[in-house]
């Protein structure tokens, strides 16, 4: 995943800053839904280094851990869990006009059921819809 700006700026969070993150639970543990990296409730996990690349007018950041600025509007894909998360205080993060990346996060609670547990449908790369199919 890459998250784009159109500054080249990174911050240090002077507060813990809450944020969602779509991910999915698979025999009680949780991924991220295009890297498929693991999360654990409550714990920090390994700091990344956060870099901007410039790319054509753009500046890309490629490593990092990518959430959502929370919205009342949120989305999944339909697969998912919607969970909140924080950005922790001192961590060093950018931002854009819909997300984060950052150099920490920690995953707090899930507050979005995922429709793929309800629908019976236990293979996330089973999935037919465009969406997934277009991360792949």
């Amino acid at each position: 995943m890459c998250f784009t700006n159109n500054c080249k700026k990174i911050l240090i969070a002077t507060e813990d800053i809450v944020c969602h993150k779509f991910m999915f639970n698979e025999d009680g543990k949780i991924f991220s839904i295009i890297e498929r990296f693991p999360y654990v409730l409550g714990k920090p996990n390994k700091e990344i280094k956060l870099k901007y690349n410039k790319d054509e007018n753009v500046y890309r950041i490629k490593q990092g851990y990518h959430s959502y600025i929370p919205r009342q509007e949120d989305f999944g894909w339909g697969w998912d869990e919607l969970y909140e998360c924080i950005i922790p205080k001192g961590s060093k993060y950018a931002v854009n006009e819909r997300e984060y990346v950052s150099s920490n996060i920690i995953i707090v609670k899930k507050i979005k059921d995922n429709l793929r547990a309800r629908s019976g449908v236990r293979d996330f790369q089973s999935v037919k819809s465009p969406i997934v199919q277009f991360f792949r």
